[in-house]
């Protein structure tokens, strides 16, 4: 993983898309950003330190409203003479591109600072990064930018089906360009009919994601590969800012919000599915008993009724709540991340007076990190996690082994009262230097997939080991990895 993904991953970064929206509480304040940027670190101070990468963590952040300067305080944490010899520069380039990834210095004015100090509090680096900075991003840290791509494809979700006829089958990195691979059914029209198909149906999807808008930011590129049922290659497009404005133009300044368009079905589906089961008994104490969808607003309704004493929503305790909303509809339900749609939360006493409402938007999901997932996650007691890893084990027993991919199969399971072993073999042959790089490669991947679920985390969270053994195809071991709670920082 790299530097940059690593700074997103652990949460330290924040879109401020909503910025223009003041709270309640926000109102009285001159400059909305002060009071954003004040309560984000104020809920961020609690997790530090964090890390970003295997040498780098983030242990505070300044808030200097009269200079408007959001400043993270960084510091290696392996000793100077084990640093590469451009650790320093390497940093400074990270922080760089992570700034303007997020648009935070072009949405607030604001100067977005990184800086190192020794452990006595000396700064001794400082990297200051303001909007005219990202202007130039691709040309200033191009390999950082290259990073960020590939990062980026990786992470993709691909195959992505859009409708019965479109999926973005692949994403690849090419440099400071990120690929995506546009499979398309059927017998394909001539390229401009392909092309003003592909600018109504698609396009406007992908130019309102977060995704797209960073990539832009930070001066990378797009193309698309449309390519037939036989994946040749029929046509391709670039895809910048001049594209995506042309593509809201055709759709018309009245229309609705054309990614709101390509998702509603998806969410119909979801609403109606909850609606089915009603009432849903929640592990908040709450009793969903209603459900409502509107695709012009991008938001899903929903109504609790909440049988506890009602102080549980006011104060401090309110506040609570509300990160379990995010938690839940960012990673658990993911309706806000999963859909982009914002869900809010009507909860009633059993008298039906309103004690609060909770409201997760897509922005907010940026601030959600394993550790706050795994602290709504109820943990298991010992028999119901071992009769958990048990039945992982069993379910999974009948299908091995299982080819992974080209090189890598699942071969065997194991579980414990407190374990689950997963058998990895891999075909073909590693020196020894292959090895260790192959290793941190897929350490990397597993916790990037670990840290993520919710299924995993709450077996963590449980006390639970998941080990990861890797062979050849002769039975010789190769490594072994281990995730433990403290992995994925809970």
């Amino acid at each position: 993983m790299s530097r940059i993904v690593g700074l997103f991953a652990a949460g330290l970064l924040l879109g401020l898309a909503a910025m223009g929206t003041a709270t309640p509480a926000a109102a009285q304040v001159t400059d909305p950003a002060c009071q954003t940027l004040t309560d984000f670190v104020a809920a961020t101070r609690p997790n530090l330190p964090q890390p970003i990468d295997d040498i780098t963590e983030v242990t505070d952040m300044l808030v200097d409203c009269d200079s408007d300067v959001l400043t993270f305080v960084l510091r290696f944490i392996v000793p100077a003479e084990e640093l590469p010899a451009n650790a320093v520069d390497a940093a400074r380039a990270a922080f760089l591109v992570g700034s303007c990834q997020q648009g935070i210095a072009e949405a607030t004015g604001w100067t977005l600072a990184g800086e190192f100090r020794a452990p006595d509090g000396t700064v001794t680096d400082r990297f200051d990064t303001t909007a005219a900075d990202c202007a130039n991003v691709a040309a200033t840290a191009p390999d950082q930018v290259a990073g960020y791509v590939a990062d980026v494809a990786q992470a993709f979700p691909a195959p992505l089906i859009l409708d019965d006829t479109l999926e973005i089958a692949a994403a690849q990195a090419d440099g400071t360009t990120l690929v995506l691979v546009v499979h398309v059914s059927g017998v394909l029209a001539d390229p401009e009919t392909l092309t003003a198909d592909l600018g109504s149906r698609l396009v406007p999807v992908l130019c309102t994601t977060s995704q797209v808008s960073a990539l832009f930011r930070i001066g990378a590129a797009i193309r698309l590969s449309v390519v037939d049922d036989a994946g040749r290659e029929a046509l391709t497009l670039p895809l910048d800012e001049s594209v995506c404005e042309a593509a809201f133009a055709m759709a018309g300044a009245g229309a609705a919000d054309p990614q709101l368009a390509a998702l509603c079905a998806a969410a119909e589906d979801v609403v109606a599915e909850i609606r089915a089961a009603l009432p849903i008994a929640n592990n908040d104490g709450t009793q969903t008993t209603a459900a409502a969808f509107d695709c012009a607003s991008g938001t899903i309704a929903m109504t609790a009724v909440f049988t506890g004493p009602t102080d549980l929503y006011a104060g401090t305790a309110l506040a609570e709540r509300d990160t379990e909303h995010d938690v839940r509809y960012c990673r658990l339900d993911a309706l806000a991340a999963g859909l982009m749609m914002t869900v809010t939360t009507q909860v009633l006493g059993v008298d039906g007076a309103p004690l609060a409402t909770l409201t997760t938007t897509p922005s907010e999901c940026n601030f959600v990190t394993p550790a706050m997932v795994a602290a709504v996650l109820p943990t298991l007691p010992p028999a119901a996690l071992a009769a958990q890893l048990a039945a992982i084990a069993e379910a999974n027993a009948p299908t091995l082994p299982a080819r992974i991919n080209d090189m890598l199969s699942l071969v065997n399971i194991f579980n414990g009262p407190t374990v689950l072993v997963l058998f990895y073999q891999i075909e073909g042959t590693l020196v020894p230097e292959q090895t260790a790089a192959f290793a941190a490669q897929i350490r990397e991947q597993i916790l990037a997939g670990d840290c993520q679920d919710p299924n995993q985390l709450q077996l963590l969270r449980s006390g639970a080991t998941i080990t990861y053994r890797y062979s050849d195809t002769s039975a010789n071991g190769l490594f072994t990895i281990n995730v433990t709670a403290a992995d994925c920082g809970i």
